[in-house]
């Protein structure tokens, strides 16, 4: 061959569905010559192909498209030359395509994502996946506040029930993302009059803010809504398993854009040999509302992944390594030509680094040992909160800037100012996990024992809470400046031991699996109940699989699951050390036309608001699930109730407070030629009670439901699939143990009822909350075509709230002495006490009841070639939502408005 016949021939043809002769259009042609030289075309809209730049010669010419079967021959090239390529689909493969949640087979109850489904859901952000579990929605995108999980729950509870957030756990590539040191809140900007810029960012005591996970990079995702393998801790409500991409890829890129957001993703995969390297970068950039550019949230995300084998004779090693860096920037101000005399600002930066390595040792040979694994993995942020807010007071307003305890002058906040905070928080996370897995047998009984131990180190090294005392965000504040760095570090150490038994009986297949985890802080003070305690959780799940059953010639499949486990999670450095608490009583305010007679003294108390009996929260969970599959289809449901007594809270604290009250009228401001000398001054000794709050195990949150999906298999002749799930929720929200609470605010003779008497009561505070939802999905996808779309009806056939019935009698009470004494008839007689005792309106246990609505939500993608692919979706695109009256009479008129986007992927 010579240099002459270069270019000077080329391969057409078109490319053929089997079975109706029609072209397949965007198919991929290689013709590879036998020097290894690789030349491309892509079939057209009716299916014909060219390629150019080929010699005359022989080569093997491969045809591919997703959905068929690779079509491969060899071909003599002379000239122009036709040859027409038959395709025949790949019913395996059209089965394989799944564009919703997959319910696991395994024997607890999880849902498993994977990228094609992923990548039809077209998401922002991690947040958007929820919406495939079972009773799960989508919902408009709010990335301007943080984004918590909640799992099996309906509705989502107030601060006081974080736990279940804070309680599920994220693994990312075998390592944990601990949210423990995070102390990022504005804490004195807490006084609703004044506003609260930081209120809806604020996930210090709520886990994982999902809007920091971006979703490109994502292979695959596992969510455990059951009882967890004992490997799993530090935890109480579930697990989401994230395994990222580490596999050569071609050049990826995608842009996304919706009303909302846009979203830029670039990605590629190397191997060379043994070594495997994946890099990704994400940007986001997302506004609350488009037409307001004032309110904003940007994150940026940069991964490196690695990994590296060794093989020996007897033994192979595989190293896999990450680096990670993911920044997020929180802003927010107002602008003052809106907001007259307004120039408040918000800005929030998160930015985390994070290294990793996995060391897994295995054996060539079979054998009882089957593999050594050593986690390593340290992340560091550098956090910082800015806040500016402009004050203006209608009335005087003192102030204290002292931190010890004690009698001191005060000063008076001026009627107008600008107020600003620094958060300065820079969390350390270090963690450390050896495991070891063995295999062997008992007679017919097999077993998978799995045994570890992991260690976990929290610390804040931030400057933390920075600002003038004299110029405070809220006025009155309790708080003062505080560093995080004198806080001690969380260690936490646990071990593991779990044994997978399987053995089979006459077609009957049972699984056992059985475990225990310990969990033990360290490093704390010996006054904490925690202090050297062990804390046992013991999981169990079992699975009955029945022998194979034949109905009409096909095959079926049942097993029964069961379970039941313990699941604990640890308290937060902020929960376990809390900010002090500063309470200042006004002894003299004597005002005098001349500013230099004026005087403000004040009695500061300085309150420790720690809870050395802390626990940690502890949930107990059972469920029982049957599974079915029979040609193609498979049905699932389950069972499930999760009992938590001991959740955190903030709870109150009663106490007396004794102060000075001058009597500033007998002072003779004529004669004054300086301030009041307070040894001059009259005065009364009073005593009133005062609250102040602290963290408790006091939340009790019990769930329970029934989860279902059906999924049935891809009808050829409509190329569709239908799948249906949903789930039935009820909640209960209450308080698990007595608490004080300020009940009236009745004045008797001019004194408070609330400064002599605080009632002790054993009131829940609860409701129950529940919901029913339905998603059917038809997703159709024609390979022929490049054309994957699915049409979702989500429907919710209720939500509900009720309110637990309160009897409102105290069981007791606290007086000034700081003595609680039981609550008595003669008490409800009494001139002050009697309004201890709360009423409530009958209304108020109404039930509350939203009935029936749906959205129909659609999502198209369209492949054009193996390097390009367009999608788009409309969330709403139609509703039915009805106007309804209450149960107190009022109507109700609801709306919706449509969310809808569209991306773009190119790989090359």
């Amino acid at each position: 061959m010579t240099s002459l016949d270069v270019s000077a021939a080329e391969l057409r043809g078109k490319v053929i569905d089997k079975s109706d002769n029609n072209g397949i259009a965007y198919a991929v042609v290689t013709a590879s010559d036998t020097r290894g030289n690789r030349h491309h075309g892509t079939s057209d809209a009716t299916g014909e192909y060219v390629v150019t730049g080929l010699a005359d010669g022989t080569y093997d010419v491969e045809v591919s498209y997703l959905g068929y079967r690779k079509v491969s021959r060899r071909v003599e090239v002379r000239g122009t030359t036709r040859v027409d390529l038959y395709m025949e689909a790949d019913e395996q493969l059209l089965s394989e395509v799944v564009v919703t949640a997959k319910e696991g087979h395994g024997i607890t109850s999880t849902s498993l994502i994977d990228r094609q489904a992923i990548e039809h859901l077209q998401p922002s952000s991690f947040t958007d996946l929820l919406a495939l579990l079972p009773g799960g929605s989508s919902s408009l995108p709010s990335l301007t506040t943080a984004n918590s999980i909640h799992l099996r729950q309906a509705g989502t509870g107030d601060s006081d029930y974080d736990i279940s957030s804070m309680g599920t756990q994220f693994i990312t590539d075998g390592i944990p993302m601990n949210s423990n040191a995070n102390m990022q809140r504005v804490t004195q900007a807490s006084n609703g009059t004044y506003g609260d810029l930081d209120a809806g960012r604020n996930h210090t005591t709520s886990g994982v803010d999902m809007r920091s996970i971006p979703t490109d990079n994502i292979e695959s995702v596992e969510i455990i809504r059951g009882i967890a393998p004992v490997e799993y801790g530090d935890l109480t409500s579930g697990v989401v398993l994230i395994q990222r991409k580490l596999k050569a890829t071609p050049y990826e890129a995608r842009f996304k854009a919706d009303s909302y957001s846009k979203l830029l993703y670039a990605g590629k995969g190397f191997e060379w040999g043994r070594l495997i390297a994946n890099f990704g970068i994400d940007y986001l950039d997302a506004k609350a509302d488009p037409r307001d550019p004032l309110t904003s949230y940007q994150r940026f995300t940069a991964s490196l992944r690695g990994q590296y084998t060794w093989q020996w004779e007897k033994m192979n090693l595989r190293w896999k390594t990450t680096i990670d860096y993911t920044g997020s920037f929180d802003n927010d101000k107002y602008d003052p030509e809106v907001l007259k005399q307004k120039d408040d600002r918000y800005k929030s930066d998160y930015n985390r680094m994070s290294m990793s390595h996995s060391l897994l040792l295995t054996p060539t040979r079979e054998g009882f040992f089957k593999s050594l694994n050593l986690d390593l993995a340290l992340a560091y942020e550098s956090d910082r909160i800015e806040q500016d807010k402009q004050i203006n007071l209608s009335r005087d307003v003192a102030a204290s800037i002292v931190l010890e305890q004690g009698e001191h002058d005060g000063l008076f906040l001026p009627y107008q100012y600008m107020s600003h905070v620094t958060v300065d928080g820079k969390p350390l996370n270090l963690y450390a996990k050896l495991k070891a897995l063995f295999e062997g047998a008992t007679g017919p009984v097999s077993h998978r024992v799995s045994i570890g131990g992991e260690w976990k180190m929290d610390k804040n090294y931030g400057h933390g809470q920075q600002y003038d005392p004299s110029r405070p965000v809220s006025p009155g504040t309790s708080y003062r400046p505080r560093s995080y760095v004198d806080i001690p570090a969380d260690h936490r150490l646990s071990f593991y031991l779990q044994d997978d038994l399987r053995w089979a009986l006459r077609g009957h297949q049972f699984t056992l699996s059985a475990g225990l985890r310990t969990l033990q802080p360290l490093n704390m003070d010996h006054r904490y109940a925690m202090a050297g305690h062990v804390y046992l959780d013991p999981r169990m799940n079992m699975q009955w699989r029945l022998p194979q059953l034949t109905l009409g010639g096909k095959k079926m499949t049942l097993d029964l699951n069961g379970g039941w486990g313990r699941q604990t999670k640890t308290p937060t450095l902020l929960q376990t050390y809390p900010d002090k608490l500063y309470s200042d009583f006004i002894e003299m305010n004597y005002f005098h036309l001349n500013e230099d007679y004026r005087r403000l003294y004040l009695m500061t108390y300085v309150l420790d608001p720690t809870n050395y009996a802390l626990e940690p929260a502890r949930n107990d969970k059972w469920e029982v699930r049957l599974g079915a599959e029979y040609d193609g289809y498979q049905f699932s449901v389950t069972y499930f109730r999760e009992t938590m007594n001991s959740g955190f809270r903030t709870s109150t604290t009663v106490r007396p407070f004794t102060y000075k009250d001058y009597d500033e009228g007998s002072i003779d401001g004529a004669t004054l030629t300086a301030q009041p000398d307070l040894a001059t001054v009259p005065y009364e000794e009073k005593t009133r009670l005062g609250l102040y709050g602290s963290t408790t195990n006091g939340s009790r949150l019990v769930k329970e439901g029934i989860e279902y999906q059906l999924s049935t298999k891809r009808f050829a002749a409509l190329k569709t699939r239908f799948t249906v799930n949903g789930a039935w929720f009820r909640t209960t929200y209450a308080n698990s143990e007595p608490m004080f609470r300020s009940v009236t605010t009745t004045v008797v003779d001019g004194t408070p009822v609330n400064d002599l008497y605080i009632g002790y009561y054993d009131s829940s505070e609860g409701y129950v909350r529940e919901q029913l939802n339905t998603n059917i999905m038809a997703d159709t996808y024609l390979p022929r075509l490049g054309l994957a779309f699915s049409l979702t009806a989500e429907c919710t056939w209720f939500t509900s709230s009720k309110m637990m019935r309160e009897n409102g009698v105290p069981l007791a009470y606290m007086d000034t002495s700081g003595e609680v004494r039981p609550y008595g008839e003669e008490d409800r007689a009494d001139l002050y006490r009697q309004w201890l005792v709360q009423t409530y309106n009958e209304s108020a246990y109404v039930l509350q009841r939203v009935p029936f609505w749906a959205f129909i939500n659609l999502k198209v993608t369209k492949d054009f070639g193996s390097h390009l692919k367009l999608a788009l979706f409309i969330n709403r695109m139609l509703d039915y939502m009805p106007d309804y009256t209450t149960a107190s009479g009022l109507k109700v008129r609801r709306t919706s408005k449509p969310y809808f986007g569209m991306e773009m992927n190119v790989k090359i």
